[in-house]
């Protein structure tokens, strides 16, 4: 917002914006500039000279998680100045939060908005997808969804995902999600391979007579196959 003051503050119908007043994905209530102006900022040096972390546990959490092994992937969608301008700042900033303890990593995947309506190009099968716009969660095809920070008008209603609203929510979420599903992962993997065949055959869309059946009748070289193709962490 500090932007639009300096640049506005001078009109008739100038009002000073605070960023607690934005409530819109466009940012209606800045009217003095129309959206084209609004957009050229993104697309701006400037802005990216100005840009900061929310608060010092963004630092942290990304140190903790990389610590933690986690590898973390930063998608965004925009037009070619601005994923150019945000690769640098990514890499000035937070790719040098990297340290000799990082078992972890940061990659930036930039996807152009001239090309792609949304982020669901990007292959999340085997990721956590963290976002604020509920939008790019239902077309991603990533194996978990977390909204991110706090009720707007452009991500309401949870959608049957978890929502993080800080930085502190979403490490421990995290954390406690990846244990618990990698304790059920390694139950699941330890078992025989008909028993991995029957349970999954019991769950939701599996449960019908004709897998159950097929489940007893093949041998153990067809079940595996099958399980490879429908449960990747086999």
């Amino acid at each position: 917002m500090e932007l639009y003051n300096e640049d506005f503050c001078a009109y008739k119908d100038f009002n000073h914006i605070h960023p607690k007043n934005i409530k819109t994905y466009n940012f209606d209530e800045c009217n003095c500039a129309n959206k084209y102006i609004i957009n050229s900022y993104f697309n701006a040096p400037r802005f990216f000279e100005r840009l900061d972390f929310i608060d010092d546990y963004v630092e942290e959490s990304i140190r903790l998680f990389l610590k933690n092994g986690f590898n973390i992937s930063i998608v965004s969608h925009g037009f070619s100045p601005n994923l150019k301008l945000k690769e640098k700042w990514i890499e000035d900033y937070i790719q040098t939060l990297c340290d000799s303890e990082s078992l972890g990593k940061v990659e930036f995947i930039g996807v152009n908005r001239k090309k792609e309506s949304d982020k669901s190009c990007v292959d999340m099968s085997d990721g956590i997808f963290v976002d604020d716009n509920v939008g790019n969660l239902i077309t991603s095809n990533a194996r978990h969804k977390i909204i991110f920070g706090k009720t707007y008008p452009w991500n309401e209603g949870d959608h049957g995902y978890t929502r993080c609203e800080n930085w502190y929510d979403l490490y421990n979420y995290v954390i406690e999600y990846s244990e618990n599903t990698l304790s059920n992962e390694e139950w699941f993997c330890g078992l025989p391979t008909r028993d991995k065949a029957l349970f999954m055959a019991a769950q939701g869309k599996y449960n019908t007579p004709e897998i159950m059946q097929m489940m007893l009748q093949s041998t153990a070289e067809t079940i595996e196959k099958w399980l490879k193709e429908e449960y990747m962490n086999v």
